[in-house]
């Protein structure tokens, strides 16, 4: 995955497209009771806006982050010495944690199960591409929500 994200970040776009880290799928669940665990490039547009689908809360971790009752987004930046210019332009890179309509369920308890997938997910990405700081991931979830 860490692959992937520098290769979105060399590519020199503002943004990549998702690479999939993972997808779940349970034995006889079909299409409905899938999950996927994906990476990008994010473009600087999107974040900062303070909009959220319909029970998507923020939270005080990385960049910025939001979770639902569809899933969980992790945003960080990365500077690190596998992608050239970072000192300049760091990467933005987005964990994108989603889940299809058979799995989704608004909860406080779903919504920090969603953040911290992505959160390890991403923490394993930041080491593996050696940004400094991690990209600012802490070593555990915060799980605090904003206004």
């Amino acid at each position: 995955m860490a692959d992937a994200v520098q290769s979105g970040y060399e590519s020199g776009r503002s943004w990549s497209y998702a690479d999939e880290l993972c997808s779940v799928s349970p034995k006889g669940s079909g299409i409905s009771g899938q999950a996927s665990l994906r990476f990008s490039i994010y473009a600087p547009g999107d974040i900062g806006t303070g909009r959220r689908a319909e029970g998507e809360r923020a939270y005080a971790m990385g960049t910025e982050a939001e979770a639902g009752p569809r899933g969980a987004r992790l945003y960080f930046e990365c500077v690190s010495p596998r992608l050239k210019g970072s000192r300049e332009r760091p990467a933005r890179v987005l964990g994108a944690f989603r889940l299809h309509s058979g799995l989704e369920k608004d909860s406080e308890e779903h919504r920090e199960a969603g953040l911290t997938v992505v959160h390890t997910a991403s923490l394993a990405v930041a080491e593996e591409l050696k940004c400094e700081d991690n990209g600012g991931l802490p070593q555990k979830p915060v799980l605090t929500e904003t206004p």
